[in-house]
């Protein structure tokens, strides 16, 4: 089993201890943690993070960095103080886990160091799953370039690999929905061919939104109560996207009110114009 927690506490310590109290209290029977997968915002301490969170699991692996946000069934952010969890449990069978540190040194170069070595650790039918620390520096975030580190892989390993960018793209299958959702493929290219077609552009935000806007397309986009600098503060447009109209959260976590407001809009916006009443004649005329 996989138990997952979060936390959206300031201090990075009992951020961890919560995240692990949730996965404890979700454990079925005597089950025990065998590794985790952690990640937390920018804002936090990665160091004091995960001690605190080995320490409440009882000392197992804990792998993991820091991100730009979370993303778990039951919660996203981008705020840079939360965290999430992944608790797997010995029923399941035990990773060999390959860590390579040096991103700050170099992208490109640590993508080659670990393509070394997973070229002579992985079999033929092995399935392996990269994780990365994307954060460089803390607020505002300077993020580690995924292409280089995929590049110096691609460089030593000479074969292609396939992913998802959120958690999200692993529920569309899950869910029923593959048949109702296109999966666009290629670079900006392909999105900016979409976009051009659309109608209307719903997102959170993402570079899709800035793209949108960008092309002048009519874009509404999503935000957190406490979105990055560039959102700015109790405005629902944006003075970069003329064609831009925001949805904000009333508070931190609620995402049922902008979605009410969202749908309001929508149908306003689908709905056939009113046809003008015809003009009474008066009497006498």
């Amino acid at each position: 089993m996989v138990y997952v927690g979060h936390s959206r506490h300031s201090d990075s310590a009992t951020a961890g201890r919560e995240c692990a109290e949730e996965v404890r209290e979700a454990m079925i029977g005597d089950e025990a943690a065998t590794w985790a997968l952690a990640f937390c915002g920018g804002r936090h301490d990665p160091e004091a993070m995960f001690e605190a969170l080995r320490e409440e699991l009882g000392g197992v692996p804990v792998v993991g960095g820091s991100a730009i946000g979370t993303i778990t069934g039951g919660d996203v952010g981008y705020t840079g103080f939360e965290y999430a969890v992944a608790v797997f449990s010995g029923s399941l069978p035990a990773p060999a886990i390959l860590v390579e540190r040096g991103l700050d040194a170099g992208e490109r170069e640590l993508g080659a160091r670990l393509g070394a070595r997973l070229r002579d650790a992985v079999a033929g039918d092995n399935v392996v799953l990269l994780f990365y620390d994307s954060v460089a520096s803390p607020p505002p975030p300077i993020l580690h370039p995924a292409s280089l580190l995929l590049d110096g892989l691609y460089d030593v390993l000479g074969v292609h690999l396939v992913g998802a960018g959120t958690v999200s793209d692993f529920q569309i299958e899950a869910a029923g929905l593959s048949d109702r959702i296109v999966d666009l493929g290629g670079g900006f290219g392909d999105f900016a061919a979409a976009v051009a077609a659309l109608d209307l552009v719903v997102s959170v935000d993402t570079a899709v939104v800035h793209l949108a806007g960008a092309m002048a397309r009519p874009v509404w986009t999503l935000l957190p109560f406490a979105p990055d600098w560039r959102w700015l503060r109790d405005r629902s447009d944006s003075p970069w996207c003329p064609t831009m109209r925001l949805f904000r959260q009333k508070k931190a976590g609620e995402w049922k009110g902008v979605f009410t407001a969202l749908g309001r809009a929508l149908k306003a916006q689908a709905a056939p114009p009113r046809k003008p009443r015809p003009k009474r004649r008066k009497k006498g005329s």
